[in-house]
């Protein structure tokens, strides 16, 4: 379960996200709304990636500000906006970021890289990939991690009709975890297993 109090966030003196409160148990959810309503920033301050934050956010137990090492060990973040260390190589990045949290096997990596068309073994450089190869090389690594908690912004951006379907059955086969997504865009393949939550009415999920 993940527990957020009394969350808050500002740039520029201007309010993204007013005093928000809610509560998520363990199962796979959808946060849609406009685009521009807060969804990636509330999505980045889940992950970690963003610090200037006032209020509460736990994961089972564990206190994102006084546990934040901790905290991201349990956490896999696919953002919409993607960054690479562009000098380094595909077959190279693998292995460093799978290194950074818990995973699963070897043969589970090859399997889904096999099924999204994508070359783990290959030497191009990360700033060379193209935006749908870059988005198949961070959800492949965020699914070949195990943590407990899965967040993916707008992760069918960039993505062929194939890839999005894979991406949606490795979701649904992920049981005992806690998966957040953002989207504006509702994919056919999205079944019931996914509950559907609107930004602007998530203070009712307390």
């Amino acid at each position: 379960m993940i527990t957020i109090e009394h969350l808050s966030k500002s740039y520029n003196n201007k309010l993204a996200i007013h005093d928000l409160s809610f509560k998520l148990k363990l199962g796979r959810y959808i946060i849609h709304g406009p685009n521009g309503c807060g969804k990636s920033t509330l999505l980045r301050i889940l992950a970690g990636a963003d610090d200037q934050w006032s209020g509460t956010i736990k994961l089972s137990e564990v206190d994102q500000k006084k546990q934040y090492f901790q905290y991201t060990k349990c956490v896999s973040y696919v953002p919409d906006s993607l960054t690479f260390f562009n000098q380094l190589y595909v077959s190279e990045f693998i292995p460093f970021a799978l290194a950074q949290r818990p995973r699963r096997t070897q043969s589970k990596l090859e399997s889904l890289a096999d099924s999204l068309g994508f070359d783990i073994d290959s030497m191009k450089s990360l700033g060379d990939l193209s935006l749908g190869n870059a988005k198949k090389l961070m959800l492949l690594i965020a699914l070949c991690s195990d943590c407990d908690l899965y967040i993916f912004d707008e992760p069918l951006n960039g993505l062929d009709n194939q890839s999005c379907d894979v991406f949606i059955k490795e979701l649904s086969e992920l049981t005992n975890k806690l998966v957040i997504i953002s989207t504006h865009v509702q994919h056919s393949a999205f079944d019931s297993s996914f509950s559907l939550l609107p930004f602007y009415k998530l203070n009712e999920y307390g």
